[in-house]
């Protein structure tokens, strides 16, 4: 063996290096969540000796609930395969067998000092269950606990009050329940140190009851200081632009304005009515109430058929938000003709330096004049969900010029909502197929190296397609 593994800092860093490894799983608040993946350190730590004792401090620093709850003894539990969850992943249910005694959370106090970060588990959300029957030996369990990102079992949120000490500094807990409230208020008490909470709200109650909600949870965080860092609302009652008004205007009035880093709004799409589709209109005034919110990174704000805004107001939003990463504000019908134009890309260019990831509709079928000296250097993904396009060739100069590194253009047909539903394609924008394949044609000929002037034959094929009338789209 190599005489620089025998050098701790050394074998630390390899050991670091495959730790960072996480799983990528969906989130109640839309966006992925990462959970720590340790397939490769347990290889790591079969190994050699040399390895182990520094790969299984590394396996043991991120681990979910049932990890920890599996080290009971094999004959206090059984795990019982339940169904199907997220697609393809497998949902487990962990049952206890017999009553719990001291002696079989002896295992657990052994590696309870290692443990710095606790994840809920979204592969065995019903095994949180024997959480009220486990807490009595938690309290005080976990010494070096710093983190708590309990995501996925909502209902059981305000036990992990076991978990807390004073040396946390990360929570990131559903905040919708009232209890999750109390534990909300009780943070600044419980953990000096914390310097980083996330919530999500689930707004299930009647549109009229949203308000008060959210501004509870608003105002507990304002009234204890409490370092907000990223709001969720995930609201499957809630899809009227009204009622999405009250909630946009309720989180600046808790919620630092500074502090603040993620913002994610997930409203009600089932049932549609199609008659009521000014009611569904997100207004600009209510994204305006987060223009406040200076330092945000991440913004998902979902909507049904569109936001009714033009580009004053984007370019408004766009020099609000100067560190913006990713931005999506895709809706799920598109059936508003947008108003925005190709030029909001221009202001995100010229404001937002540090995108990475856009969805946004613009009406494209006007290429600016003018040539913005600002480009979108670090743009690799580009949502136009049901944009309108008459001419491809213009539009894609037009993109490789102000987003060079663009690698993936989607649209409002890739949507998994697309896929197979037959009452979308009945609701959905009546041209979004059309459009859809005029993008495609404009992905096609940015990675066929238009500078070079290099395309296909068959995007030739397709151009010639629709300007036949080939297409049914508008010209």
């Amino acid at each position: 063996m190599h005489r620089c593994l025998q050098v701790a800092e050394i074998v630390n860093l390899v050991c670091l290096e495959l730790s960072d490894g996480m799983v990528r799983i969906p989130g109640r608040s839309g966006d992925d969540v990462s959970i720590p993946k340790h397939g490769d350190l347990a290889v790591l730590a079969r190994t050699s000796p040399v390895f182990s004792s520094h790969a299984f401090r590394c396996i043991w620093n991120s681990v979910t609930f049932i990890n920890i709850m599996r080290c009971l003894p094999s004959d206090s539990f059984k795990l019982a395969l339940h169904g199907i969850r997220y697609g393809r992943y497998i949902d487990w249910d962990m049952q206890l067998l017999r009553d719990l005694n001291d002696s079989d959370f002896d295992r657990i106090r052994f590696y309870a000092p290692l443990i710095q970060h606790l994840f809920s588990d979204f592969i065995c959300t019903r095994g949180a269950t024997i959480l009220p029957t486990v807490s009595p030996w938690l309290p005080g369990m976990f010494p070096n606990l710093q983190g708590i990102h309990w995501t996925h079992v909502e209902e059981y949120s305000p036990l992990i009050e076991n978990f807390i000490g004073p040396q946390l500094t990360t929570i990131h807990i559903p905040g919708t329940c009232r209890p999750s409230l109390t534990l909300l208020s009780s943070l600044p008490l419980l953990c000096t140190r914390l310097t980083d909470v996330s919530y999500l709200t689930r707004i299930t109650s009647r549109p009229q009851e949203l308000q008060p909600l959210a501004v509870s949870a608003a105002s507990e965080c304002v009234a204890k200081q409490l370092p907000v860092v990223a709001f969720a609302a995930d609201c499957p009652r809630l899809s009227f632009s009204d009622d999405v008004h009250r909630l946009f205007s309720a989180a600046p009035t808790g919620i630092s304005h500074l502090k603040l880093k993620k913002f994610s709004f997930s409203p009600d799409l089932y049932p549609f009515d199609r008659d009521r589709q000014p009611d569904y209109l997100l207004q600009c005034t209510s994204l305006e109430r987060l223009f406040c919110f200076a330092n945000v990174t991440n913004v998902r704000v979902l909507s049904a058929v569109g936001i009714d805004w033009d580009d004053a107001t984007v370019t408004e939003m766009a020099r609000s938000w100067p560190h913006l990463e990713r931005l999506n504000l895709s809706s799920f019908y598109g059936t508003r003709a947008p108003r925005t134009t190709l030029r909001c890309l221009e202001a995100f260019a010229q404001f937002c330096p540090r995108l990475t990831s856009l969805h946004i509709a613009f009406d494209a079928t006007t290429i600016p004049t003018s040539t913005s000296q600002f480009s979108l250097e670090k743009l690799e993904t580009l949502g136009v969900d049901a944009s309108p396009i008459a001419r491809t060739p213009p539009v894609a100069q037009f993109l490789a010029r102000i987003a060079p590194n663009l690698k993936d253009l989607t649209t409002l047909v890739d949507s998994v909502a697309a896929d197979g539903d037959p009452d979308w394609r009945k609701d959905a924008a009546p041209h979004a197929f059309a459009y859809g394949l005029r993008w495609r044609i404009v992905e096609a000929i940015l990675k066929s190296s238009f500078d070079t002037g290099i395309v296909p034959q068959f995007i030739f094929i397709l151009i010639a397609l629709y300007q036949l009338n080939a297409l049914d789209a508008p010209q």
